[in-house]
């Protein structure tokens, strides 16, 4: 399953040697250092990283730009000592003697079969950029949904066990893979796909080796739920109203993950989140979250504007897409909408259930309606309706 956009990459991109001139630049051994802890740490944690990780990141690191990856292309060079094009065992221990006794053999053999996707016995270019990235690199939202696309061959929307046993094997990872593990392992909502939410939760989460993975107790916002957040702040009116609908006729089981991370959040248990709680409760992401971002998600939840998030609030900025996807849901949203049962939602009628939810009448009826009536009638019909609220949510769009 090769990459089109591979096949454009210049020489420079694919082959660190390609600029370098005839004659090697020095580099005194016994003092140089070409693998720094940051990277040594970075190709440690790849190696804990299940293999759709691995090989989404290898995806990624085929079309990183030169910009992005310049640091690593000159590391490369200085470990490729002879100049082929792949660092063998003895070139990565070689690098990583100035460690000394920090590194026993034993371990610098697991660094390189950790950045040795393919298994061949040596780490190619492509192979020691995707194990050595910086986060900050691949979670970018571009890179994200390019590797996601790369897998969903069949554009469903998911990746499925077939599309990633077929990934596996074009990659030469092997077809003894444990699928269902991975599977398991991200497919949070238990149907036996991967969709783009639990693919980004997957690639989002922290990996860093000899720690235990950050729980609720120290970060109880993790990178899905405030994404979700941040989603819904994009949303039209419309879309907001129709969720906090579906938000109130959920049963007690779709719904038991975001009552306890709401209960955890809600420190005086008041029934309510007010601005510091959910400050506190984003503190753990440290300057990743200004105070600005803080107040655009708290602004953003708070639908009736009332200055703090309710629980009903909180469920409806946050609940996973395939929950509110569902046929039975949308349909009872619609029909909430539709207070005359003739089958559209009319500008009337959506501008009293504004109002009946406290979000004021000066809200852009006139722009909701021309973003969602695609047959330009002047009302919503139900599939219009359910177009809207299945849009996708993809990096960037305003949903």
């Amino acid at each position: 399953m090769g990459l089109c956009c591979s096949k454009s990459k210049s020489e420079e991109d694919t082959n660190p040697h390609a600029l370098r001139t005839k004659t090697k630049p020095e580099h005194p051994r016994a003092s140089v250092k070409p693998i720094d802890s940051a990277v040594w740490s970075r190709m440690k944690q790849f190696g804990g990283m299940n293999k759709l990780m691995k090989l989404a990141l290898k995806v990624i690191a085929e079309n990183l730009s030169a910009e992005e990856i310049q640091e690593l292309r000159s590391m490369f060079r200085n470990i490729d000592t002879d100049n082929n094009g792949i660092i063998k065992y003895e070139e990565l221990k070689t690098a990583l003697a100035p460690w000394g006794s920090k590194l026993i053999e034993a371990e610098a053999k697991q660094l390189m079969e950790a950045a040795d996707v393919d298994e061949n016995g040596s780490i190619d270019y492509i192979e020691f950029v995707t194990a050595t990235m910086p986060r900050h690199t691949f979670v970018r939202d571009g890179h994200l949904y390019k590797a996601f696309r790369h897998f969903d061959t069949d554009n469903s929307g998911f990746i499925t066990r077939d599309e990633l046993e077929t990934a596996m094997k074009n990659y030469g990872m092997g077809d003894e893979a444990t699928i269902k593990d991975i599977i398991t392992e991200v497919d949070t909502d238990n149907d036996g796909k991967i969709n783009y939410e639990e693919f980004c939760a997957m690639m989002r989460s922290e990996t860093q080796p000899g720690t235990e993975h950050p729980g609720a107790s120290d970060k109880p916002i993790d990178s899905a739920v405030w994404s979700r957040m941040k989603q819904f702040g994009a949303m039209n009116k419309l879309k907001k109203l129709a969720l906090k609908v579906i938000a109130e006729n959920l049963s007690a089981e779709e719904i038991q993950g975001l009552r306890s991370l709401f209960t955890t959040i809600d420190t005086d248990n008041n029934g309510t989140i007010k601005y510091e709680e959910l400050k506190t409760a984003l503190a753990p992401w440290g300057s990743k979250l200004i105070e600005a971002e803080a107040k655009q998600l708290m602004e953003a939840a708070d639908v009736d504007e009332n200055g703090s998030i309710d629980y009903i609030e909180f469920v409806t900025a946050t609940m996973p897409r395939h929950t509110f996807v569902k046929d039975g849901h949308l349909y009872k949203a619609f029909q909430h909408f539709d207070t005359d049962n003739s089958g559209f939602i009319t500008r009337d009628e959506l501008e009293t259930a504004m109002k009946n939810y406290g979000m004021g009448d000066e809200a852009p009826i006139k722009d909701i309606i021309t973003e969602v009536d695609t047959d330009n009638d002047g009302k919503i019909n139900y599939e219009e309706f359910c177009m809207m609220m299945r849009s996708g949510t993809r990096p960037g769009k305003v949903l």
